[in-house]
């Protein structure tokens, strides 16, 4: 996934937020993703402490389904359906396996990107159907 990311050679905070979520569906801790991260060159670890100790700092209430599904798809609580529906076409072009082919990556990378995609997928239909 960090090679997908930095395919445009630029990185995203909504690309960052979708690894964290998949590495900590993997199972993966907050600390061993940002090691990732580090070591892919996407987030310095020095950046990555500050804003960790920036978002333990400050209190949050868990995420409601809706808000996660947006998190997934790279968007802020309150997003309307215009956003939502640029947002996925966004990371659809980005993720989707048929295209990540032509660019000859490992297979294990396509694999990723198919998991990314079904999540992609995922929460797009979850937001289409319940809002």
């Amino acid at each position: 996934m960090c090679r997908v990311a930095l395919a445009d050679r630029g990185v995203r905070d909504g690309e960052i937020g979708l690894i964290r979520i998949v590495a900590d569906q993997f199972g993966l801790s907050p600390s061993d993703t940002s090691r990732i991260l580090a070591s892919a060159g996407i987030v310095s670890r020095s950046e990555d402490r500050a804003s960790a100790e920036h978002r333990s700092s400050s209190a949050r209430a868990p995420l409601s389904e809706r808000d996660a599904h947006l998190k997934t798809l790279g968007l802020k609580p309150g997003a309307n359906q215009t956003a939502i529906r640029r947002a996925w076409r966004r990371l659809a072009a980005a993720y989707h396996p048929d295209k990540l082919v032509s660019k000859n990556l490992p297979p294990g990378e396509l694999e990723k990107a198919e998991d990314m995609m079904q999540n992609i997928n995922l929460a797009y239909d979850w937001l289409k159907a319940n809002d």
